[in-house]
């Protein structure tokens, strides 16, 4: 109760609430994607230098005089870098949208994805940059109505083969309320003056800023793990510590 009446505080036309954590995902393979060979991976990595996670949580319900619409968004993206320039990103989620209308009844979309990525990286300047290919993809689909209806499969976005992400150093102002959540969760306390932190703000070059799984920015907390949540309300960013009940 406490929880949600701090969520609220945040997203007053939201009840906000974590569904029990989520089973592993049963992504299935798209055959129009490379699949991961694990031993040719392998030899493309050296010495582990440093690793970053970026998470993003979620999940609210809204009412309307029509009915109502909800979200489970919950996503993970590990950046590892390497010695030698090298660098793998495993960014892996869940997304499920649902709407219930009283004329036209309830129906849900979910999309599970696992990506990862394999390049290079490199200092220009202030920027990091990171250049990408794709080098594994599985994602599902999933069309659902009212609990015995048939379910539907749809395909899933197509994710670019390659891409160039530009990562800027920046302040992060982390929010009060999650960092209290994440404070009462893991039994620490809370210290005022980490409400700031240093972080890689990643974007894509050029005109198309998506991934075709956990969307753009990617955050990464310097020594910290950090998590973006989000109301119906605003599509607005807030962000806070990782919390250790996160389902992903």
């Amino acid at each position: 109760m406490k929880r949600t009446l701090l969520i609220l505080l945040l997203f007053s036309s939201a009840t906000a609430c974590k569904p029990p954590p989520l089973e592993e995902p049963p992504v299935k393979p798209d055959p129009a994607e490379p699949e991961i060979d694990e031993a040719e991976s392998d030899k493309s990595e050296s010495v582990l230098e440093e690793t970053f996670t970026f998470e993003v949580g979620v999940a609210w319900n809204r009412h309307h005089d029509f009915g109502a619409d909800g979200m489970r968004h919950y996503t993970r993206v590990t950046l590892m870098l390497y010695e030698g320039g090298k660098v793998r990103i495993e960014d892996e989620g869940k997304l499920k949208r649902s709407t219930l209308d009283n004329t036209y009844g309830y129906e849900s979309e979910t999309t599970e994805w696992s990506n990862v990525w394999m390049g290079t990286w490199a200092m220009q300047g202030h920027v990091m940059v990171l250049e990408l290919q794709l080098f594994g993809r599985g994602c599902e689909k999933v069309i659902a109505g009212l609990e015995g209806t048939p379910e539907t499969m749809q395909e899933c976005e197509k994710a670019p083969k390659d891409a160039v992400l530009e990562c800027k150093s920046e302040s992060i102002t982390l929010d009060s309320v999650m960092i209290s959540l994440a404070a009462e969760e893991s039994g620490e306390v809370v210290d005022e003056s980490e409400q700031v932190v240093e972080a890689w703000l990643c974007h894509r070059k050029g005109k198309h800023n998506n991934m075709a799984g956990t969307p753009l920015s990617w955050v990464f907390g310097k020594g910290v793990c950090l998590e973006a949540s989000s109301g119906p309300s605003s599509m607005a960013r807030i962000y806070g510590p990782c919390r250790d009940d996160d389902p992903i």
